[in-house]
């Protein structure tokens, strides 16, 4: 072989290794950044699903707001224990029914006294016409308060109707 040739080879050689040298090293740099495109991607997604559970939860903080509203509607207030018994006698008296509130009574239960909440137990009788003392059992069950019937007793004696009933609604302490 002489000089020129070998030379040439040699210089093939050595160009064909830094050649072989830069792919390897383009490889290696290339699938680092896709590596690293990958992860910066994952944080993305995470960030932007942290993001959209952070509006959920604004979203939901808005909307309680207002459903607490209304659901405090649903318990008699601290002070409002007079007017509920009150709207009760008026809807009997109403109802051309004969009344009696035998007793009123406020009872702490452990379970709401946590929300500061407590029990204002009524027991009440009225008397009058079938109907009548239907409507007012219909008109219990329809306040707009939480009103829990404990006890319903309807009796008939010539002609007239009784009701003893024992009932209790949510109220602010």
């Amino acid at each position: 072989m002489n000089l020129k040739t070998s030379t040439s080879l040699t210089l093939s050689i050595i160009i064909a290794l830094v050649t072989i040298g830069g792919y390897a090293y383009a490889y290696d740099q290339i699938f680092g950044l896709i590596d690293r495109t990958n992860t910066l991607k994952d944080e993305l997604r995470t960030k932007e699903l942290r993001l959209a559970h952070e509006q959920d939860l604004t979203k939901s903080a808005d909307t309680t707001s207002e459903d607490k509203k209304k659901l405090s509607k649903f318990f008699v207030t601290k002070d409002g224990a007079i007017d509920v018994v009150s709207i009760i006698e008026n809807s009997a008296s109403r109802l051309s029914l004969q009344y009696v509130t035998n007793s009123i009574d406020t009872i702490d239960v452990d379970s709401l006294a946590t929300q500061n909440k407590d029990l204002l137990k009524l027991d009440m009788t009225v008397s009058g016409s079938w109907s009548n003392v239907l409507r007012f059992v219909g008109y219990l069950e329809s306040l707009p308060f939480a009103v829990n019937i404990e006890r319903a007793e309807i009796v008939e004696n010539g002609g007239v109707w009784r009701l003893g009933v024992v009932f209790s609604i949510v109220k602010f302490k």
